[in-house]
């Protein structure tokens, strides 16, 4: 098995993340190689959020549904550093 973790650290700003386990999820539209996306619908019961940045970062998995970019109060500039690290 392979696992796929996304380490998100904002550099400059504050970003919101919704985050949602994918179980139960609907998939709206399929992996897509060149964007590296997954889009899924209907999130889960237990959904959730976290705000990064300010030394707070988010690590996620394969398994965690995030859609980051969110505004945490009011629009500004975001500089993130995104890793994807593959474990076997």
């Amino acid at each position: 098995m392979e696992w796929i973790h996304h380490h998100q650290c904002p550099i400059i700003g504050v970003e919101r993340v919704f985050w949602s386990p994918i179980t139960d999820m609907k998939i709206k539209t399929p992996y897509n190689k060149s964007k590296d996306k997954t889009v899924f619908i209907n999130s889960h019961k237990n959904s959730s959020h976290v705000d990064i940045g300010n030394g707070i970062f988010a690590i996620m998995f394969e398994n965690d549904g995030h859609s980051p970019q969110h505004c945490e109060k009011l629009p500004q500039t975001i500089k993130k550093i995104t890793i994807k690290v593959s474990i076997r």
